[in-house]
């Protein structure tokens, strides 16, 4: 999979609110791109005197349900290699489809990953719950765009 900028991950701000966790990566990631949690079940105990970094791993997002982040860096799998993923902040991205500021936005994966809006027109709250597609839900758009040969977005990441 590749990342959603070919700049790798590009931060514009936290919001001095940055959500980031380390983790042992079971595949190569690079930076910018959307990551998801995957390893064994069942690994950790009730106390945080024994919980370690190597307890979450993570792999290249290839589900819009299961994204958990975004690489900080670029990473290859093996022992003892650990990535940063961020879970909140803004970051500049690449436009699938439309995205219009304010609409929730989804990660697309595909040959050509990117971000879109999630919702292309108006809902009512109870409506939202039903609708499965829902839950791909990533943060917000903070700036308008089209997909097209260059087109990039800002986006409110928010896991």
């Amino acid at each position: 999979m590749a990342a959603v900028n070919p700049n790798g991950l590009v931060i514009v701000g936290d919001g001095e609110t940055p959500r980031i966790f380390s983790a042992a990566v079971a595949l190569d990631v690079l930076a910018g791109e959307f990551v998801y949690v995957s390893g064994t079940q069942n690994n950790l105990t009730s106390g945080a005197d024994s919980f370690t970094t190597a307890d979450i791993t993570v792999k290249p997002a290839v589900n819009p349900l299961q994204v958990n982040g975004m690489s900080l860096g670029s990473v290859t799998s093996g022992t003892s290699q650990y990535v940063a993923v961020l879970r909140r902040g803004d970051v500049i991205a690449r436009v699938i489809g439309s995205q219009t500021g304010g609409k929730l936005v989804e990660w697309v994966s595909g040959t050509t990953p990117g971000i879109r809006s999630i919702i292309s027109g108006i809902y009512a709250v109870a409506d939202i719950g039903s609708m499965g597609w829902m839950g791909g839900a990533i943060g917000r758009g903070l700036t308008d765009a089209t997909s097209g040969t260059n087109n990039y977005t800002l986006i409110s990441l928010n896991i």
